[in-house]
């Protein structure tokens, strides 16, 4: 979900207030008007007046604000006009300051190196506008978000960075004590080699012993625990945390191996329901029940899908190298599935799986249908003003029309698609500020827009580089593409997009060059 504008903001509260990925519009807001209430009931909100009640029509009497926060949250029901969710992270203090005016808060963020980038601008602004309530906030990441952003939290007296090292060889000890403590003496030989060969990784500690039982080395059997020293010195000992699981999925049987095989291909969270295109003789949920048993997967208490069972991989890496382990051509197949099965299953919340929809497409080798996907999610992105988001969205569409190969038209993308999505780049970067880099866009869309022969395209990049030109100073060059012949025939059909670019601001000063 990172390329999902603002998705693990949403998810807080989705998690929070029950909110499912089946329930329909009205039963979502519902249960998010009700869980607010409910956090808030009796404190100061500051959105003008009593807060919304669970009723229907309190909702529609509540405060713009109210609606804008809802809208932020679920991105659904805009009510006949767009707004702004770049300023969600304000609508949302209120709420935060309220919950934490009446109890202390904690917010709980696991894995936050896959967040999108909006959601942790987002909880960003809620620590530092928040740094006086008593909210705790919990993040764990791996090192990947800061290579990203290598400076985030400096200056905050109120962050607390802790980097977590790999254990000694005294802590590896101690773990693997407590690990094998239902173990009547535990030989020299094995915890020597789960000290020395875990490089003090706890995960690799747990996954060597699990292996170790699966090869009848330790008998776990009994509430007293055996080892067999003999056994030890007869296997072969993987080297590296990679062959453990490994070695783990090799023991595994056929069937069980290619149902999670399937679900890698999902990710490392799936639902029963999207594991399809088995034989009858089959038992998906046996087979996934014993896998769970094997504590390869987890069971999720609840569901995204009312209808669907949520498993997880207990590890990221444990879900790469299963998937590592099936041939390219299955991949693809089962990645087009996926693709499907998301499009389908996500029907009522499409918009919010877009980009998820487009990466299974595009892995399973259909790019010119993945580029369809990838230029909705970045439409979206830009609707909701996430225009980072949106940017790596256009370019990627663009990649996959330049590996496609060919002029215009000779990619199998539509033109109008892909002049729509040159278009669309060009106010992202004009909503940047990136002037040089809309004029250089608008500029691209009108040589292919001439070579079309198409005079609404020429009409439309006439317009964009009179408005981009305009911004960045250039009066002149903004007057001279204003008053290009060919795109005068066809000016009168972008008066529209021009009132979306430029009527947002009061006064603004681009509308006097049109």
């Amino acid at each position: 979900m990172r390329e999902t504008p603002f998705s693990l903001a949403r998810e807080l509260f989705s998690f929070r207030f029950e909110i499912g990925e089946s329930d329909d519009a009205d039963t979502a807001r519902e249960k998010f008007v009700r869980g607010i209430s409910e956090l808030t009931d009796g404190a100061k909100t500051g959105f003008g007046g009593a807060f919304p009640g669970r009723d229907e029509g309190s909702f529609h009497r509540s405060s713009d604000r109210f609606r804008l926060l809802w809208i932020a949250v679920l991105e659904r029901h805009r009510r006949g006009r767009e707004t702004d969710p770049g300023a969600c992270p304000s609508i949302f203090l209120p709420v935060f300051k309220a919950v934490s005016s009446k109890y202390p808060a904690v917010i709980y963020l696991d894995d936050l190196h896959w967040a999108d980038d909006e959601s942790v601008g987002f909880f960003d602004h809620l620590a530092r506008e928040c740094s006086d309530s008593p909210i705790l906030m919990i993040e764990l990441t791996r090192p990947l978000l800061f290579e990203a952003r290598p400076h985030r939290g400096e200056g905050m007296d109120n962050r607390l960075r802790l980097d977590l090292q790999p254990l000694t060889r005294r802590e590896s000890g101690k773990l693997v004590a407590e690990i094998l403590q239902k173990a009547e003496g535990v030989p020299d030989d094995l915890s020597a080699l789960l000290v020395s060969n875990t490089e003090g990784n706890p995960f690799y500690v747990e996954e060597l012993v699990k292996m170790l039982i699966e090869q009848s080395v330790i008998d776990a059997s009994g509430d007293s625990w055996t080892i067999d020293p003999e056994r030890l010195g007869e296997i072969s000992i993987p080297s590296t945390l990679t062959g453990v699981l490994q070695s783990r999925l090799d023991r595994l049987s056929p069937r069980e191996m290619r149902v999670l095989q399937r679900a890698s291909v999902i990710g490392r969270d799936f639902w029963d329901s999207a594991l399809t295109g088995f034989e009858s003789s089959v038992n998906v949920p046996t087979i996934l029940e014993s896998l769970r048993r094997k504590e390869i997967l987890f069971r999720k208490e609840r569901s995204t899908f009312g209808d669907s069972v949520e498993f997880v991989f207990k590890h990221a890496l444990l879900r790469d190298v299963t998937y590592e382990t099936l041939l390219i051509e299955e991949r693809r197949q089962w990645h087009l599935e996926t693709a499907e099965w998301l499009a389908e299953a996500k029907d009522r919340r499409r918009n919010e799986y877009l980009a998820l929809i487009a990466e299974h497409f595009e892995k399973g080798a259909s790019p010119e249908i993945s580029a369809v996907w990838y230029q909705r999610a970045a439409d979206q992105a830009r609707r909701t003003h996430a225009l980072e988001t949106a940017e790596r969205l256009y370019l990627k569409v663009l990649k996959i029309v330049n590996e496609l190969g060919g002029d215009i038209g000779e990619s199998g993308i539509d033109p109008e698609d892909e002049m729509n999505c040159r278009q669309s780049l060009g106010l992202v970067f004009h909503a940047q500020a990136r002037f040089k880099d809309s004029i250089g866009m608008f500029e691209e869309l009108l040589r292919m827009a001439d070579r079309l022969g198409s005079t609404r395209w020429q009409a439309e990049a006439h317009w964009g580089l009179s408005v981009s030109q305009f911004d960045s100073g250039d009066s002149r060059s903004s007057l001279k593409a204003r008053k290009m012949p060919s795109a005068l025939p066809a000016i009168a059909e972008v008066r529209a997009a021009t009132n979306r670019l430029c009527c947002r601001r009061k006064g603004c000063s681009a509308r006097v060059v049109h």
